[in-house]
């Protein structure tokens, strides 16, 4: 039987072998009383992996339970899951398959099936994207090829996680941005920043790419991030400007254990490099060519958006090449834009 660890490290592979032979509600309540890596669950301990904490807050969610943060703070995707299931507990209430589920299966099956439907749109629209700055067929395949065995989609498309869908997301906001096309993108801002604060970067980026362009509608679009992410947070009576457990932000109370991990040692930053290069593969020898973008209104955006997204990581994220391969989009324009040019030169 194929299990969710088969492609990652040990510990995630005896955990999911676990959820395959016992009650997965079990090893969710298990996980809950002990996030600190170690869970009791049949009488032995295993290591639990960060991505196997993160999914299983987001099938806690799909189901209408209390997850930690910053994952209850991401409510679209899990909240799309569960009226999903409510759906399908109607539909197929008769199928004796579907009811020897339990609820925390089923939000892995629809989370499944999501982010496969996530993948192909988010193909589909950075192909669309490409299409503004290239014709060429094959290259436009190679580069959608480089997105979907991209490292963030390897680690977690099988997973019950939102990285796939906030790739496509992010996807689709860029086709709009580059044709100008501001309603719709304002509307978009509204549906990434419910599903991941990391968005909130939006709101620096846009207002740099108004200093480029000097494009006003740019202005009101910045607002969308940061306004949304502060009302989720009133909303559920917290600090406006909370990201983690035990961060108050406006006390002064915050935690760099993360910075320390990625930055405090020679082996923790070659991770980090490590990290980059998985994230953008051979994207990352086209880096510095990334001033090609500015004949298209998209540099500053382009550069404060990716810098930003990678000092986040470094101070709130233990993961590296799954959290910046949300602006990969980015790179593959960087290089359909360098291979017109040569093309040119060649002509």
């Amino acid at each position: 039987m194929m299990t969710f660890g088969m492609f990652f490290p040990n510990d995630a592979r005896v955990i999911s072998n676990s959820f395959h032979t016992a009650p997965s509600g079990a090893i969710a309540e298990d996980v809950l009383q002990d996030k600190v890596g170690k869970i009791i669950h049949l009488g032995q301990e295993f290591t639990l992996s960060s991505t196997w904490y993160d999914q299983i807050n987001y099938m806690r969610m799909a189901n209408g339970e209390e997850a930690d943060a910053p994952f209850k703070y991401r409510l679209l995707y899990p909240n799309i899951v569960r009226l999903m299931i409510g759906m399908e507990d109607f539909l197929f209430n008769k199928i004796s398959f579907y009811q020897s589920l339990d609820r925390y299966r089923k939000a892995q099956l629809n989370f499944w099936v999501l982010n496969f439907i996530s993948l192909l749109l988010g193909a589909f629209f950075l192909k669309k994207l490409l299409n503004c700055f290239t014709k060429d067929h094959e290259l436009i395949m190679l580069l959608l090829v480089l997105f979907l065995t991209q490292y963030g989609v390897l680690f977690t498309a099988t997973f019950a996680m939102i990285d796939v869908f906030s790739y496509m997301l992010f996807c689709v906001f860029l086709y709009l941005l580059v044709n100008r096309q501001w309603l719709t993108c304002s509307f978009l801002l509204v549906v990434m920043s419910l599903s991941k604060e990391a968005f909130v970067i939006c709101t620096p980026a846009l207002l740099a790419m108004y200093l480029e362009t000097k494009q006003k509608a740019l202005i009101g679009l910045s607002v969308i991030p940061v306004t949304v992410f502060v009302m989720i947070r009133l909303t559920m009576g917290e600090s406006a400007v909370s990201v983690e457990n035990n961060w108050n932000v406006m006390e002064g109370k915050f935690e760099l254990k993360y910075l320390s991990m990625h930055l405090g040692s020679i082996s923790g930053f070659t991770k980090q490099l490590v990290g980059i290069v998985l994230a953008y593969g051979i994207t990352v020898i086209y880096l510095p060519r990334i001033f090609v973008l500015k004949r298209f209104g998209m540099l500053y955006f382009s550069i404060t958006f990716s810098s930003l997204l990678l000092l986040a990581q470094l101070i709130l994220s233990i993961q590296i090449s799954r959290v910046l391969a949300l602006a990969l989009p980015l790179w593959l324009m960087v290089i359909a834009i360098n291979f017109v040019k040569i093309k040119k030169v060649k002509t």
